[in-house]
């Protein structure tokens, strides 16, 4: 008899998935191919999950970071596909990626939003005003809150309203797995 896994050990580095990956993985089916690289320099790891479709077309990809001496994982960049938009590939791969960050003993997933829907727009931050009346200054017909925002809708919260550091911890998205799974179904 064989004895119990330790499930506290890393993937090998050659690889992003292990079995413990694979609960979320599978819900990809026969339609769509997943690829992970692994980057190691310095302190820092760097992972990229890449999803294409069975015809080798790029749907979407995530690319994060993991210091060896923080408690954050931090995501350096994600981009979806404009054909594959609205179909939970970008909340997909940030659930992924949470489940990543767990297994290397994360506890919070943070980022620069840089997206156009960013609360603080760069515009409002060169102008210099009181931290109090910063809410009152916003490029014309643009709100300083999206909530279409995919970072909003994952549950991401801005450290400070003039800024576009975000941070989630990560056992806030990976309980909140089965909606995002559910409709990421529907819709693929």
């Amino acid at each position: 008899m064989r004895p119990p896994r330790n499930r506290n050990i890393l993937p090998p580095n050659n690889f992003c998935f292990d079995d413990r990956m694979s609960e979320l993985t599978r819900y990809l089916g026969n339609k769509y191919v997943i690829s992970c690289s692994h980057h190691e320099r310095d302190n820092l790891v760097q992972k990229t999950i890449i999803i294409k479709s069975r015809s080798n077309v790029m749907i979407a990809q995530i690319k994060g970071l993991f210091d060896n001496e923080d408690q954050e994982g931090f995501i350096s960049w994600l981009e979806v596909n404009p054909r594959y938009r609205g179909r939970m590939f970008g909340q997909y791969l940030i659930l992924l990626f949470a489940k990543l960050s767990s297994l290397y003993g994360k506890t919070h997933i943070t980022l620069e939003d840089d997206t156009e829907n960013a609360r603080g727009y760069r515009e409002n931050r060169t102008t210099r005003v009181p931290r109090e009346e910063i809410n009152h200054i916003r490029p014309q017909g643009y709100s300083l809150r999206d909530l279409s925002n995919i970072y909003l809708k994952m549950g991401f919260r801005y450290e400070e309203d003039d800024d576009n550091k975000m941070i989630i911890d990560i056992n806030y998205i990976l309980a909140n797995q089965r909606p995002i799974l559910r409709k990421f179904i529907q819709k693929n």
